[in-house]
């Protein structure tokens, strides 16, 4: 897997190649719509990161600098085709009060073989991933549960969805919901929240699209190079 991070409201996710078994992903730019109300004295902003987990020979843990906003590639992570890849969005200068709203699109499709195809929980794959470790103030966690995806029809019809959860700390997330208007081989998630302190943090999985669901050929081993986002 590698991604990277060019801005402090852009960040990255990619997916790539895999080899065998193995997903030797890209993660691309990621692009974060905030948009909060009442206004916050400074301008919304998000930085939005992914965990590099180490080789298979040196495993490491989601803390600290293994949240890169930089590239996580097969010298410093491993994840297979149907592993979620763990990301965490760091918001600052938000309201206490009022309503905010997190919208994050995928690319479900890219040159005919599926990519990302829904979002999982952030510690799905990664279990002891630990978003708050360097971030203070981070407390008070929650989650609420991703909503199936009526849009994905599988290749194998026994392959369904896996259950998962997008998290917060520093506030509670109050609905979320698929958008209606996505380009096709797009899909958006919306997330609406309030805060209880100026920084909020949310952190969730993006399904790696695997062969098992979708066929030989079709899948995000499919895909070379890096061609396919999450925004």
């Amino acid at each position: 897997l590698s991604s990277r991070n060019d801005a402090s409201r852009t960040a990255g996710a990619r997916g790539g190649t895999i080899l065998a078994a193995m997903l030797a992903a890209l993660v691309a730019l990621l692009w974060v719509g905030l948009t909060s109300s009442p206004a916050a004295a400074a301008n919304p902003a998000a930085d939005i990161e992914q965990c590099r987990n180490g080789t298979f020979a040196s495993p490491q843990q989601c803390i600290d600098g293994a949240w890169q906003t930089g590239n996580a590639g097969s010298t410093n992570s491993h994840y297979r085709e149907g592993d979620s890849v763990p990301f965490r969005a760091k918001l600052i200068n938000l309201s206490t009060s009022g309503s905010h709203t997190l919208v994050i699109q995928y690319d479900t499709v890219d040159n005919g073989a599926h990519a990302y195809d829904y979002l999982t929980s952030y510690n799905r794959t990664q279990p002891a991933a630990d978003v708050c470790h360097d971030i203070t103030p981070c407390g008070g966690g929650s989650s609420a549960a991703i909503p199936a995806d009526g849009s994905i029809a599988f290749a194998n019809p026994s392959s369904a969805q896996v259950a998962g959860a997008i998290s917060i700390w520093n506030g509670s997330i109050t609905n979320i919901a698929y958008g209606s208007s996505d380009p096709a081989g797009k899909r958006s998630v919306i997330v609406t929240f309030t805060a209880t302190n100026s920084t909020v943090v949310l952190a969730w999985g993006g399904h790696i699209a695997s062969q098992i669901d979708w066929g030989a050929g079709n899948s995000a081993g499919s895909i070379s190079g890096s061609p396919y986002h999450m925004r």
